[in-house]
């Protein structure tokens, strides 16, 4: 498995990964809606080409998405961080992996703050991001009221 760079030239990859998410991940993670499209996926990784976003693949040797991580808008004062796996490497290590793999890339890049919203019930993430410094600093609503966590990591002293 390699971790890399995505470019507008792994859109169509990124897609099938998208279209590929068990039901039980989409609950979790679906960062571009439920109708994810190619075009919405060559933006943010156009936007990621020219430095607004990091956006980083987790491939196997087959160049096949199995996991996506990115920071959103990291020239704002609170990126957004996201990332999700295939069902198929759930529980192996690799979101904690592609976690610290951006967060190296942030913390070089001198990004003070990102931040994330998470459901409650999704305890194993809920559990990975507190152990990479995310603190809880509220809730807020993503499928019903208060169902979720609003989080935020403050970089490590230089």
């Amino acid at each position: 498995m390699t971790v890399r760079d995505l470019t507008t030239a792994d859109a169509p990859a990124l897609l099938e990964f998208y279209r590929t998410l068990d039901q039980e991940v989409t609950w979790y993670y679906l960062p571009f809606g439920a109708d994810v499209r190619q075009e919405t996926l060559e933006d943010h990784l156009r936007a990621a080409e020219t430095g607004t976003h990091i956006s980083l693949g987790l491939l196997d040797e087959v160049q096949r998405v199995l996991g996506h991580v990115f920071l959103w808008n990291i020239r704002d004062e609170k990126p957004v961080f996201g990332i999700g796996l295939h069902q198929s490497i759930l529980g192996q290590g690799w979101g904690r992996r592609l976690a610290e793999t951006i967060f190296a890339r942030a913390d070089a890049h001198r990004i003070p703050l990102v931040s994330l919203t998470v459901l409650k019930t999704n305890v194993r993430a809920c559990s990975l991001y507190r152990s990479l410094g995310f603190e809880t600093r509220g809730v807020c609503t993503m499928r019903s009221t208060d169902d979720s966590y609003y989080m935020e990591r403050i970089a490590p002293a230089r």
